[in-house]
Protein backbone atom coordinates (compact mmCIF):
# COMPACT_ATOMS: atom_id res chain seq x y z
CA UNK A 1 0.00 0.00 0.00
CA UNK A 2 2.73 2.46 0.96
CA UNK A 3 4.73 1.64 -2.16
CA UNK A 4 1.75 2.41 -4.39
CA UNK A 5 0.87 5.68 -2.62
CA UNK A 6 4.31 7.32 -2.78
CA UNK A 7 4.60 7.45 -6.60
CA UNK A 8 1.05 8.76 -6.81
CA UNK A 9 1.82 11.53 -4.30
CA UNK A 10 5.01 12.45 -6.17
CA UNK A 11 3.12 12.63 -9.45
CA UNK A 12 0.44 14.85 -7.90
CA UNK A 13 3.05 17.21 -6.42
CA UNK A 14 4.86 17.39 -9.77
CA UNK A 15 1.62 18.14 -11.63
CA UNK A 16 0.70 20.87 -9.15
CA UNK A 17 4.12 22.48 -9.46
CA UNK A 18 3.94 22.45 -13.25
CA UNK A 19 0.50 24.02 -13.14
CA UNK A 20 1.76 26.86 -10.93
CA UNK A 21 5.09 27.23 -12.71
CA UNK A 22 4.69 26.45 -16.42
CA UNK A 23 8.41 26.93 -17.10
CA UNK A 24 9.06 23.64 -15.28
CA UNK A 25 8.32 21.78 -18.50
CA UNK A 26 10.92 19.09 -17.83
CA UNK A 27 9.97 18.62 -14.20
CA UNK A 28 11.24 20.25 -11.05
CA UNK A 29 14.41 22.29 -11.37
CA UNK A 30 16.34 24.27 -8.81
CA UNK A 31 18.38 26.30 -11.27
CA UNK A 32 17.84 30.03 -10.90
CA UNK A 33 16.76 31.69 -14.16
CA UNK A 34 18.82 34.77 -13.21
CA UNK A 35 16.03 36.89 -14.61
CA UNK A 36 18.06 40.11 -14.36
CA UNK A 37 20.88 38.68 -16.51
CA UNK A 38 20.53 41.57 -18.94
CA UNK A 39 22.12 43.75 -16.26
CA UNK A 40 25.27 41.62 -16.14
CA UNK A 41 24.63 39.93 -12.80
CA UNK A 42 27.68 38.36 -11.13
CA UNK A 43 27.90 35.55 -8.60
CA UNK A 44 29.11 38.04 -5.99
CA UNK A 45 26.13 40.39 -6.41
CA UNK A 46 23.45 40.94 -3.79
CA UNK A 47 20.08 42.67 -3.97
CA UNK A 48 17.49 44.17 -1.67
CA UNK A 49 13.92 43.20 -2.58
CA UNK A 50 11.78 45.63 -0.58
CA UNK A 51 8.39 44.21 0.35
CA UNK A 52 7.35 40.58 0.63
CA UNK A 53 8.48 38.86 -2.57
CA UNK A 54 11.34 36.61 -1.34
CA UNK A 55 10.95 34.40 -4.42
CA UNK A 56 12.54 37.22 -6.40
CA UNK A 57 15.83 36.45 -4.67
CA UNK A 58 15.60 33.00 -6.24
CA UNK A 59 14.52 34.41 -9.61
CA UNK A 60 17.49 36.79 -9.72
CA UNK A 61 20.01 34.31 -8.33
CA UNK A 62 21.30 36.97 -5.93
CA UNK A 63 21.65 36.74 -2.19
CA UNK A 64 19.80 39.19 0.11
CA UNK A 65 21.72 42.39 0.84
CA UNK A 66 20.32 42.47 4.37
CA UNK A 67 19.68 39.92 7.07
CA UNK A 68 15.95 39.70 6.24
CA UNK A 69 14.34 38.28 3.11
CA UNK A 70 11.09 40.18 3.75
CA UNK A 71 10.49 43.66 5.17
CA UNK A 72 7.42 43.36 7.38
CA UNK A 73 9.48 44.55 10.36
CA UNK A 74 10.45 47.71 8.50
CA UNK A 75 7.02 48.39 6.96
CA UNK A 76 4.39 47.47 9.56
CA UNK A 77 4.33 50.21 12.24
CA UNK A 78 5.42 49.08 15.69
CA UNK A 79 7.51 50.40 18.60
CA UNK A 80 10.50 48.63 16.98
CA UNK A 81 10.05 49.86 13.42
CA UNK A 82 12.78 52.50 13.81
CA UNK A 83 15.18 49.92 15.23
CA UNK A 84 14.68 47.51 12.35
CA UNK A 85 14.97 50.28 9.77
CA UNK A 86 18.28 51.43 11.26
CA UNK A 87 19.43 47.81 11.21
CA UNK A 88 18.61 47.52 7.51
CA UNK A 89 20.52 50.71 6.65
CA UNK A 90 23.53 49.33 8.53
CA UNK A 91 23.28 46.08 6.53
CA UNK A 92 23.14 47.99 3.24
CA UNK A 93 26.10 50.18 4.15
CA UNK A 94 28.04 47.01 4.85
CA UNK A 95 26.98 44.91 1.82
CA UNK A 96 26.71 47.82 -0.65
CA UNK A 97 24.38 46.10 -3.14
CA UNK A 98 24.33 47.35 -6.73
CA UNK A 99 20.64 46.44 -7.10
CA UNK A 100 17.50 47.36 -5.18
CA UNK A 101 13.97 46.33 -6.17
CA UNK A 102 10.88 47.95 -4.69
CA UNK A 103 8.36 45.10 -4.99
CA UNK A 104 5.41 46.88 -3.34
CA UNK A 105 2.75 46.89 -6.06
CA UNK A 106 -0.85 45.87 -6.72
CA UNK A 107 -1.21 42.09 -6.75
CA UNK A 108 2.00 41.31 -4.87
CA UNK A 109 1.80 39.52 -1.55
CA UNK A 110 1.19 41.34 1.74
CA UNK A 111 2.41 44.80 0.70
CA UNK A 112 0.58 46.17 -2.33
CA UNK A 113 0.15 49.92 -1.76
CA UNK A 114 3.03 51.95 -3.25
CA UNK A 115 1.65 55.15 -1.71
CA UNK A 116 2.12 54.01 1.89
CA UNK A 117 4.39 50.95 1.88
CA UNK A 118 6.98 51.47 -0.85
CA UNK A 119 10.56 52.63 -0.30
CA UNK A 120 9.30 56.22 -0.42
CA UNK A 121 7.77 55.57 3.02
CA UNK A 122 11.28 54.96 4.42
CA UNK A 123 13.08 58.35 4.12
CA UNK A 124 16.59 57.12 4.93
CA UNK A 125 16.45 54.38 2.30
CA UNK A 126 14.81 56.69 -0.25
CA UNK A 127 17.62 59.20 0.30
CA UNK A 128 20.26 56.52 -0.19
CA UNK A 129 18.70 55.52 -3.50
CA UNK A 130 18.43 59.12 -4.68
CA UNK A 131 22.11 59.76 -3.92
CA UNK A 132 23.68 56.50 -5.08
CA UNK A 133 21.35 54.82 -7.59
CA UNK A 134 19.62 55.41 -10.92
CA UNK A 135 16.08 54.35 -11.71
CA UNK A 136 16.08 51.66 -14.39
CA UNK A 137 12.37 50.81 -14.31
CA UNK A 138 9.72 52.85 -12.58
CA UNK A 139 6.07 51.86 -12.65
CA UNK A 140 3.30 50.90 -10.28
CA UNK A 141 4.51 47.32 -10.81
CA UNK A 142 8.15 47.50 -9.78
CA UNK A 143 10.88 50.04 -9.20
CA UNK A 144 14.34 48.74 -10.09
CA UNK A 145 17.35 50.75 -8.99
CA UNK A 146 20.99 50.17 -10.01
CA UNK A 147 24.05 51.77 -8.46
CA UNK A 148 25.17 54.68 -10.64
CA UNK A 149 28.68 53.50 -11.46
CA UNK A 150 27.45 49.96 -12.21
CA UNK A 151 24.76 51.16 -14.59
CA UNK A 152 27.20 53.44 -16.39
CA UNK A 153 29.18 50.33 -17.32
CA UNK A 154 26.05 48.51 -18.50
CA UNK A 155 25.07 51.38 -20.78
CA UNK A 156 28.39 51.22 -22.64
CA UNK A 157 27.35 47.90 -24.19
CA UNK A 158 23.55 48.06 -24.19
CA UNK A 159 22.02 49.68 -27.29
CA UNK A 160 19.44 52.38 -26.52
CA UNK A 161 16.15 51.71 -28.28
CA UNK A 162 14.55 54.74 -29.97
CA UNK A 163 11.40 53.18 -31.39
CA UNK A 164 9.33 49.98 -31.29
CA UNK A 165 6.61 48.76 -33.64
CA UNK A 166 4.76 45.45 -33.98
CA UNK A 167 2.43 43.75 -36.43
CA UNK A 168 -0.28 43.51 -33.79
CA UNK A 169 -1.15 43.20 -30.11
CA UNK A 170 -3.66 41.30 -28.00
CA UNK A 171 -5.22 44.36 -26.35
CA UNK A 172 -4.42 47.90 -25.17
CA UNK A 173 -2.51 46.61 -22.13
CA UNK A 174 -0.11 44.32 -23.99
CA UNK A 175 1.56 46.69 -26.45
CA UNK A 176 4.98 46.36 -28.06
CA UNK A 177 6.60 48.92 -25.76
CA UNK A 178 6.67 46.38 -22.95
CA UNK A 179 9.62 44.53 -24.53
CA UNK A 180 11.87 47.42 -23.49
CA UNK A 181 10.35 48.43 -20.13
CA UNK A 182 12.76 46.42 -17.95
CA UNK A 183 9.87 44.81 -16.06
CA UNK A 184 10.72 41.11 -16.22
CA UNK A 185 8.69 39.62 -13.37
CA UNK A 186 5.42 37.96 -14.36
CA UNK A 187 2.80 36.92 -11.79
CA UNK A 188 1.85 33.24 -11.75
CA UNK A 189 -1.78 34.18 -12.30
CA UNK A 190 -3.39 37.49 -13.19
CA UNK A 191 -6.95 36.53 -14.00
CA UNK A 192 -8.06 36.17 -10.39
CA UNK A 193 -8.38 39.94 -10.03
CA UNK A 194 -7.57 41.96 -13.12
CA UNK A 195 -8.72 45.18 -11.44
CA UNK A 196 -5.78 44.98 -9.01
CA UNK A 197 -2.98 43.63 -11.14
CA UNK A 198 -3.92 44.52 -14.71
CA UNK A 199 -1.66 47.56 -14.56
CA UNK A 200 1.30 45.25 -13.85
CA UNK A 201 1.30 43.52 -17.20
CA UNK A 202 4.83 43.92 -18.55
CA UNK A 203 4.81 41.85 -21.73
CA UNK A 204 3.81 42.11 -25.38
CA UNK A 205 1.21 39.66 -26.68
CA UNK A 206 -0.06 38.98 -30.18
CA UNK A 207 -3.73 38.17 -30.84
CA UNK A 208 -4.77 34.58 -30.14
CA UNK A 209 -3.69 31.94 -32.65
CA UNK A 210 -1.45 34.24 -34.66
CA UNK A 211 2.21 34.81 -35.40
CA UNK A 212 3.72 38.22 -36.08
CA UNK A 213 6.78 40.39 -35.71
CA UNK A 214 8.24 43.17 -33.63
CA UNK A 215 10.89 45.72 -34.68
CA UNK A 216 13.25 47.65 -32.42
CA UNK A 217 14.86 50.79 -33.88
CA UNK A 218 18.06 52.49 -32.72
CA UNK A 219 20.71 54.90 -33.93
CA UNK A 220 23.29 53.40 -36.28
CA UNK A 221 25.31 51.00 -34.12
CA UNK A 222 27.42 47.87 -34.01
CA UNK A 223 25.35 44.78 -33.07
CA UNK A 224 27.01 41.76 -31.49
CA UNK A 225 24.26 39.89 -29.65
CA UNK A 226 20.54 39.79 -28.90
CA UNK A 227 18.88 38.54 -25.71
CA UNK A 228 15.19 37.60 -25.60
CA UNK A 229 12.98 36.82 -22.61
CA UNK A 230 9.89 34.81 -23.48
CA UNK A 231 6.51 35.32 -21.78
CA UNK A 232 3.90 33.01 -20.33
CA UNK A 233 1.11 35.54 -20.68
CA UNK A 234 -1.35 36.55 -18.02
CA UNK A 235 -2.47 33.00 -17.21
CA UNK A 236 0.49 30.87 -18.24
CA UNK A 237 -1.30 29.66 -21.36
CA UNK A 238 0.94 30.99 -24.13
CA UNK A 239 4.55 31.43 -25.22
CA UNK A 240 6.57 32.03 -28.35
CA UNK A 241 8.41 28.96 -29.64
CA UNK A 242 10.53 29.51 -32.75
CA UNK A 243 11.68 32.95 -33.90
CA UNK A 244 13.81 34.48 -36.61
CA UNK A 245 16.18 37.30 -35.62
CA UNK A 246 16.99 39.79 -38.38
CA UNK A 247 19.60 42.55 -38.09
CA UNK A 248 19.00 45.32 -40.64
CA UNK A 249 20.31 48.61 -41.94
CA UNK A 250 17.38 50.33 -43.60
CA UNK A 251 15.65 47.50 -45.46
CA UNK A 252 18.86 45.56 -46.06
CA UNK A 253 19.10 42.34 -44.07
CA UNK A 254 22.66 42.07 -42.78
CA UNK A 255 22.21 38.92 -40.73
CA UNK A 256 19.42 36.51 -39.84
CA UNK A 257 19.14 33.45 -37.66
CA UNK A 258 16.31 31.13 -36.61
CA UNK A 259 16.21 29.57 -33.14
CA UNK A 260 13.96 28.07 -30.48
CA UNK A 261 13.30 30.24 -27.43
CA UNK A 262 13.66 29.04 -23.86
CA UNK A 263 10.48 29.08 -21.80
CA UNK A 264 9.90 31.94 -19.35
CA UNK A 265 11.65 32.86 -17.03
CA UNK A 266 14.86 31.77 -18.78
CA UNK A 267 16.53 34.14 -21.24
CA UNK A 268 17.65 33.12 -24.72
CA UNK A 269 21.00 34.66 -25.68
CA UNK A 270 22.12 34.76 -29.29
CA UNK A 271 25.63 35.81 -30.28
CA UNK A 272 26.16 36.79 -33.91
CA UNK A 273 28.99 34.72 -35.49
CA UNK A 274 30.49 38.03 -36.58
CA UNK A 275 29.29 41.39 -35.18
CA UNK A 276 27.52 43.66 -37.64
CA UNK A 277 29.40 46.96 -37.70
CA UNK A 278 26.47 49.21 -38.66
CA UNK A 279 22.76 48.46 -38.19
CA UNK A 280 19.74 50.54 -37.19
CA UNK A 281 17.09 48.02 -36.26
CA UNK A 282 16.48 44.43 -35.21
CA UNK A 283 13.32 42.53 -36.12
CA UNK A 284 12.04 39.45 -34.34
CA UNK A 285 9.70 37.32 -36.44
CA UNK A 286 7.67 34.84 -34.39
CA UNK A 287 7.29 31.68 -36.44
CA UNK A 288 5.43 29.44 -34.00
CA UNK A 289 3.93 29.51 -30.52
CA UNK A 290 2.78 27.28 -27.66
CA UNK A 291 -0.76 27.38 -26.28
CA UNK A 292 -3.16 30.16 -27.18
CA UNK A 293 -0.73 32.56 -28.79
CA UNK A 294 2.63 34.29 -28.94
CA UNK A 295 4.37 37.19 -27.23
CA UNK A 296 7.60 38.31 -25.58
CA UNK A 297 8.53 39.87 -22.27
CA UNK A 298 11.80 41.64 -23.04
CA UNK A 299 14.38 42.16 -25.80
CA UNK A 300 17.88 43.55 -25.26
CA UNK A 301 20.42 44.33 -27.99
CA UNK A 302 24.16 44.64 -27.31
CA UNK A 303 27.19 45.97 -29.15
CA UNK A 304 29.23 43.04 -27.90
CA UNK A 305 28.18 39.80 -26.25
CA UNK A 306 27.76 40.55 -22.52
CA UNK A 307 29.28 38.33 -19.90
CA UNK A 308 26.56 35.86 -18.89
CA UNK A 309 26.80 34.00 -15.59
CA UNK A 310 24.76 30.79 -15.74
Amino acid sequence: MIISIIPTAKTEIKNNLEELFPFLEDGLTFKSPRILQWLGIKNTDSVLVWGWMPQWYLSTGMKPAGRDSTNNKQIIPSPLTGYFRDQLIQDLNRSRPDFIIDAVSPGNYMFDDPNTQSISSFPALAEMIQDQFVTVTHSVCQRLYVRKERFAGILKNLIRITGISASGQYDENTGAGHVNDGYVFEPVELSWDQSRVGACIGFWLLPDDSTGQITLEFDNSRVGSVSILNTRGSTGDRASERVRILVLLGETVLHQHELKLSRYPFWTHYKLPQPVDAADHVRIEILSFIGKGAGLNEIKIYREEPEIVE
